[in-house]
């Protein structure tokens, strides 16, 4: 028979994020997880640093399209801007987010991008 180990159960409980916190980490997923604003991450993790023309170009995309996606990126500290006369340019927030990317893309296609090596 299977025994409930309450205590160790009532330490873990204390750790469950609250509705508030869930919810945030949704809406994170959420930005990831559309298909442009996906193409757009990993761009800058392939260029580091793009302008919005940059990045509409290799996407084939409009500017007004870009913008909005790169709005939701920014509002989710997946990206970063910084102006520079009027040109803006992108780049991932930080550190993290290149490691999430990154470990993303080793655990989807290997650690080399074996798929595309063995198609």
């Amino acid at each position: 028979m299977h025994t409930h180990n309450i205590t160790l159960l009532d330490e873990v409980k204390k750790q469950v994020p609250s509705s508030d916190e869930a919810s945030q980490l949704t809406e994170f997923f959420k930005a990831i997880g559309n298909s442009t604003r996906s193409r757009v991450l990993l761009v800058l993790l392939e260029l580091t640093e793009l302008c919005q023309y940059e990045i509409c170009y290799l996407l084939e995309m409009e500017k007004s399209a870009i913008s909005h996606q790169m709005k939701i990126l920014i509002e989710n500290r997946l990206v970063k801007a910084r102006k520079s006369g009027k040109e803006v340019f992108y780049q991932l927030h930080d550190e993290h987010v290149v490691s999430l990317l990154t470990t993303t893309k080793e655990h989807l296609y290997g650690k080399e991008n074996e798929k595309t090596k063995n198609e």
